[in-house]
């Protein structure tokens, strides 16, 4: 607690990673932190078996490659991040191609092992009042990347100037199952220039069930009054928006793109979300 963790120099620090504070234990408490320059900045792990009971709040982490970041072996149980600032900037290297604030990491892969810190599910994660930021990087950015989550809720945070994903849900072994995502804002989010991907406030994909006979897939998945508000972008953007949209013949970034089976499509819903403009609306492409 009131602790301040400044790299000297960052231009060399996020060359590779960094971290700032880890946190191994059950009954852990991350809160009123200066951290600046660190990838990650938090580091929350069950190497040491189940892990529960964990809080980060009210942290300023700044220049960051990773915000807060999980490295999971063993179950998670009641995690609650809530009220920190998160603001983030790009790696000093080739080592990875997109940052990201709150990162579960590999949620997608045929492969499930402690090497590749996806081993278990998280239950009862709470992601509450954070408000999340990316500078004009050239890399891709993300608020929040998740999977395995079950009884979880995201509200009242704050995710702003991404160019990938605002909240990006992958698939997993384990699936999510009964996700709230609630009165949350997504604003000015930057140009997507990735050639091929697919960019939105909302990115729903899973690669890992296809083929797989009873994967759990999505269950009870809900987006309610959330804004998703691109106004405020500067000319110069728009302009760039409208290049990049000649080069690759469309328009590459939407409301909410959802991109599942057909049997997990109807456990995503939608509800009184406010979208600022007509363009960007909830793509649904069916995977069969």
């Amino acid at each position: 607690k009131n602790n301040i963790i400044q790299q000297q120099d960052i231009e060399i620090a996020l060359g590779n990673y960094c971290g700032g504070i880890e946190l191994h234990g059950t009954n852990s408490v991350a809160s009123d932190n200066y951290i600046v320059g660190c990838w990650p900045a938090i580091y929350i792990t069950s190497s040491r078996g189940l892990l529960e009971n964990v809080t980060v709040k009210n942290n300023t982490i700044l220049n960051s490659v990773t915000g807060i970041s999980f490295w999971i072996e063993n179950p998670m149980k009641d995690i609650t991040i809530e009220n920190n600032l998160i603001r983030l900037t790009h790696a000093r290297s080739v080592k990875n191609d997109f940052c990201v604030g709150i990162k579960v990491p590999n949620g997608n892969v045929k492969a499930y092992t402690k090497n590749l810190a996806n081993a278990s599910p998280i239950y009862n994660l709470q992601i509450a009042g954070n408000q999340i930021e990316a500078d004009s990087m050239g890399t891709m950015s993300i608020g929040m990347l998740l999977h395995s989550l079950h009884q979880a809720t995201i509200t009242n945070n704050i995710i702003k100037g991404m160019n990938y994903g605002g909240i990006v849900l992958q698939g997993s072994k384990w699936g999510t199952d009964t996700l709230l995502v609630e009165n949350n804002s997504f604003i000015n989010f930057r140009t997507n220039n990735h050639p091929t991907a697919v960019a939105g406030y909302v990115v729903i994909t899973d690669t890992y069930s296809r083929g797989i006979k009873d994967a759990p897939g999505f269950k009870n998945v809900l987006f309610k009054k959330n804004q998703f508000i691109r106004s405020g972008s500067r000319e110069q953007d728009v302009l760039s928006q409208k290049n990049h949209l000649d080069k690759v013949g469309g328009e590459n970034f939407f409301g909410a793109f959802v991109a599942l089976p057909q049997r997990m499509i109807d456990a995503i819903q939608f509800k009184d979300n406010e979208f600022s403009q007509s363009t960007e609306k909830i793509h649904i492409v069916k995977i069969e």
